[in-house]
């Protein structure tokens, strides 16, 4: 199919997907992919778009612009474009890449979480192993019969990479703080001593747990401390009442309206349900 786009050179290539009504409703598919080779006059202009893109870069570079986001991305790395915002790409000398634009029941929540958390440009994601995930969707997606599930799994497999990638950078500059609260969940812990930990005021680690995490610091002490106490109702026979002490509560009423507010019935409900 000769390639209309401006800056396209004729070695590339670009096809279609027609997902079914399964695929639309369980899973992540492609529309358009291709590989693209490209010289400086390439360059893409769109306002809106109801689909998500990502690109694996072969060589050279790929620009990327958004409301957001301007970034440059090299051989190795990846851009991921929610495209139902204003969005501008392109490159500014030669690039070779792979790129597919893809929707699916998950793929809005998926986009913007990784949005949020890591913005669009990724490098360093074990990019041989994602080359490769490329690589089988584009040539699994150009077949006359698709492998849906096998197509979904690669592009799952792809944001999950990106999204662990960034949770592994995360969970490191966090470590000290987290490792506190697991060997102290059963103390007062105050936001103060966590802010030290973390080596920011106590304001900033509220908000960079709320970032990474999608909770508050107090918040995260609180579900920990819930966790832990699921374990002595299914595994002691500890009372209640001393549950809530040896998990940090400072009462068992405290504790019975926090577990039911968390998980809709009381500790005792939760104790006779068993495992």
């Amino acid at each position: 199919m000769k390639i209309v786009d401006k800056g396209v050179l004729e070695t590339s290539f670009i096809d279609f997907s027609q997902p079914s009504e399964f695929a639309k409703n369980a899973l992540f598919y492609p529309g358009d992919f291709g590989h693209y080779v490209c010289n400086g006059d390439y360059r893409i202009e769109r306002e809106s778009l109801n689909l998500f893109l990502l690109f694996y870069i072969l060589d050279g570079n790929i620009f990327a612009k958004t409301k957001l986001f301007d970034v440059t991305a090299k051989a190795g790395e990846i851009i991921l474009l929610d495209c139902r915002e204003p969005h501008i790409y392109g490159c500014s000398d030669a690039g070779e890449f792979l790129w597919f634009h893809f929707n699916g029941v998950a793929a809005s929540p998926y986009v913007e979480h990784l949005y949020e958390k890591c913005g669009i440009h990724y490098r360093g994601v074990r990019a041989e192993n994602l080359r490769l995930r490329f690589q089988e969707i584009v040539s699994a997606a150009a077949k006359p019969f698709v492998n849906e599930p096998v197509v979904s799994h690669n592009i799952d497999g792809i944001l999950t990479a990106l999204a662990a990638e960034s949770a592994v950078t995360i969970n490191e500059f966090l470590r000290p703080t987290l490792e506190y609260i697991a060997n102290h969940f059963d103390e007062p812990i105050s936001i103060e001593k966590l802010a030290a930990l973390s080596l920011m005021s106590p304001t900033n680690l509220i908000r960079y747990f709320r970032r990474c995490l999608d909770v508050t610091s107090h918040e995260y002490v609180l579900l920990y401390r819930l966790k832990q106490s699921k374990r002595l109702l299914v595994s002691t026979t500890e009372s209640i009442e001393r549950i809530a002490e040896l998990c940090g509560f400072n009462s068992a009423s405290h504790f019975a309206r926090a577990f039911k507010k968390e998980n809709q019935m009381t500790p005792k409900e939760f104790r006779a349900i068993g495992i």
